[in-house]
């Protein structure tokens, strides 16, 4: 596990599926609760390969579709739990050396995925 600080230096581009549903509810919800939270939020992301292989889409930090031969395709990571998360990330003052990345070889098989 590493920060997302760390994830950034060390190259690697944080990609969201490309139709995702959000609640705009929920990401205010966690967004008041990361304001008092001591615990350090997780993103879990896997690399965009496997992700692509299993037939769903994914953008990248500027919006456009990732493909099986994009040249940078190893550094390429998919969000793929909390994308609410993420987005309430997005709108506090939380540094990038407080949120954690567990960064997964595979889809966790626990949960049945919509993409």
């Amino acid at each position: 596990m590493m920060t997302l600080q760390e994830f950034k230096q060390k190259g690697y581009i944080l990609c969201l599926p490309q139709k995702i549903r959000l609640d705009t509810g929920l990401i205010g919800k966690l967004t008041c609760n990361l304001h008092c939270n001591a615990n350090v939020p997780t993103l879990h992301l896997i690399p965009a390969k496997n992700f692509l292989l299993r037939g769903w889409l994914a953008v990248d930090d500027n919006g456009e579709l990732i493909s099986l031969l994009d040249i940078d395709i190893d550094r390429k990571l998919v969000l793929i739990e909390d994308i609410s998360l993420y987005f309430a990330l997005q709108q506090t003052k939380i540094p990038d050396s407080n949120i954690a990345v567990d960064i997964l070889t595979e889809m966790p098989r626990s949960r049945k995925w919509t993409f």
